[in-house]
């Protein structure tokens, strides 16, 4: 773990934090996938869908109802915040608005 000192302790500190919001994540990609997305990679904190243009507002709106559900981190609610791009590639993406 390292020495005592400022490092360990803000290490300790985010540590409950960032594994609840990983584990929110991967409890969202099995929903959404027993939804039927088309979920095509997670890398570290985000989800790649291949989505068709004329369902893209109520996939992504799906999307947000179901990554931005409330859940508890040490008795308190916690609810992330979900920022959605969408695109014909990397490049080209522009930010859904909900």
């Amino acid at each position: 773990m390292g020495f005592w000192g400022d490092d360990l302790f803000r290490e300790a500190y985010a540590a409950l934090p960032q594994g609840s919001v990983a584990d929110r994540l991967d409890l969202a990609i099995v929903d959404l996938d027993a939804r039927g997305f088309d979920i095509r990679l997670q890398v570290h904190d985000e989800i790649v869908f291949n989505v068709p243009c004329d369902e893209l507002d109520s996939t992504c709106g799906a999307i947000v109802e179901v990554m931005e559900r409330p859940f508890k981190v040490n008795g308190n609610d916690v609810q992330l915040k979900v920022d959605i791009q969408y695109g014909p590639n990397w490049r080209d993406t522009k930010e859904w608005k909900k």
